[in-house]
């Protein structure tokens, strides 16, 4: 905008705007934001496909699975729980106050070891009881004993006179029945100093039952009661009394119990090799082979129990835990080595003569070669070679994609890429 310089006449229509001006530079201003939106767009796009140049395609990955049997091994596969086929709530025999446990969840304990002790005061004070009891009957058996003999001395003394002619033959019989009831009290006696020696022993019994014993080699699962406590052989409805002290198992006997379905219960029987495999040690397998197999049926269910015997190791196994179980083929044995890696056959690529994979790392693809097991078959190739589980391979790699190649790995889990 341009304004007149006042000359000083005082005439005021020399002031005048030019509008020509100003418009033309409005012109110019409305023209510069929409190059400036098309020179962002264009900006964008251009980043957007150098970004996708450096990242890129975009691909789908798998993770490698850990080794396991070939195919042609394993006759069937199946689920069930690890459990100790020697197992105990022990207890107390008779009611009583817990004031001693010496063990603790996860103790081992030897057969025989004291596990706990109740309240034995009163039980004590029975066995001393008795045992006075055993010594006065013993003190009447010496006591009728030693009459007795001089019982028998009389009558002996009396018989002897009467052969003589010197007394007569009421004065012997009358000495012969003293004599007989001597040695009926004796035999009396004795038969109460047997009776008192049984009644102590029965309160020793019942003193010694206040001791809670481990009935054979385990560990302890759980504690179930605690010093303080009244335990008895069976609830009695009482809310503060406990039937049991501890829950201990033999871990020597720990087995899998697996159910399998009626259709193929029909491929094993006792003694087949197999392998467990826990949810705990993925990367562990445990030989072990089929011990029973259940005579019943779940009707419910359509499924067989079989019971599968650890053949060996059993470490870290615990009762309860969730368990695999691989039944192999009869010619193959549960401690072989071999282990194969299973992979679609669509991961694969022909790397010359051979196969290959390709590993993605860091967003980096590369060919891994692998050596097989065998032609791929079933939408599956066994890998013997070159793959160790675990790692992120290309689920289809691209035919032109070269290895070194930088990859953009799909988010399976949401769909973004």
């Amino acid at each position: 905008m341009n304004v007149q310089p006042n000359t000083g006449s005082g005439d005021l229509s020399a002031l005048k705007l030019d509008k020509g001006s100003f418009g033309r530079k409005t012109a110019r201003r409305r023209l510069v934001i929409p190059i400036l939106l098309v020179l962002g767009v264009v900006l964008a796009g251009a980043v957007v496909v150098l970004s996708g140049r450096v990242a890129g395609p975009t691909v789908e990955t798998l993770t490698v699975p850990p080794p396991g049997r070939p195919d042609g091994d394993v006759t069937l596969t199946a689920t069930g729980y690890v459990v100790a086929r020697r197992k105990a709530a022990v207890g107390p025999k008779i009611p009583g106050r817990v004031t001693f446990l010496a063990v603790e969840e996860g103790s081992f304990v030897k057969e025989g070891a004291v596990i706990a002790r109740l309240d034995a005061v009163d039980l004590e004070a029975n066995v001393l009881q008795a045992e006075a009891r055993v010594s006065s009957s013993e003190a009447s058996v010496g006591e009728a004993e030693a009459s007795q003999v001089g019982l028998e001395l009389e009558a002996n003394r009396w018989r002897v006179l009467h052969e003589q002619g010197l007394s007569s033959k009421q004065d012997v019989d009358l000495s012969a029945a003293s004599a007989a009831a001597g040695r009926a009290r004796v035999r009396a006696a004795k038969d109460r100093a047997a009776a008192e020696r049984a009644g102590l022993a029965y309160s020793r019994a019942i003193l010694d039952n206040t001791i809670v014993r481990a009935p054979f080699d385990g560990v302890v699962l759980t504690k179930d009661a605690d010093i303080g406590e009244s335990v008895a052989p069976a609830v009695g409805g009482g809310g503060t009394t406990r039937g049991s002290m501890v829950t201990m198992a033999d871990m020597a006997s720990l087995e899998v119990e697996a159910d399998v379905g009626e259709s193929s219960i029909a491929k094993i029987e006792a003694g087949l090799p197999a392998e467990i495999l826990l949810d705990a040690f993925p990367d562990r397998i445990y030989p072990a082979v089929v011990h029973q197999v259940v005579p019943t049926a779940d009707r419910q269910k359509a499924t067989v129990q079989v019971k599968v015997r650890f053949n060996g190791d059993t470490a870290g196994a615990l009762p309860e835990m969730s368990a695999k179980v691989n039944f192999l083929t009869g010619g193959v044995s549960a401690s072989s080595p071999k282990r194969v890696i299973t992979i679609p056959s669509a991961a694969l690529r022909k790397n010359g003569s051979g196969w290959a994979v390709m590993a993605v790392d860091a967003g980096v693809a590369r060919d891994v070669a692998v050596t097989l097991a065998g032609e791929p078959r079933s939408g599956k190739a066994e890998v013997l070679s070159g793959l160790l589980g675990g790692e992120e391979i290309l689920a289809a790699p691209p035919a032109a994609l070269k290895s070194g190649a930088k990859v953009r790995v799909a988010d399976a889990a949401s769909g973004r890429r």
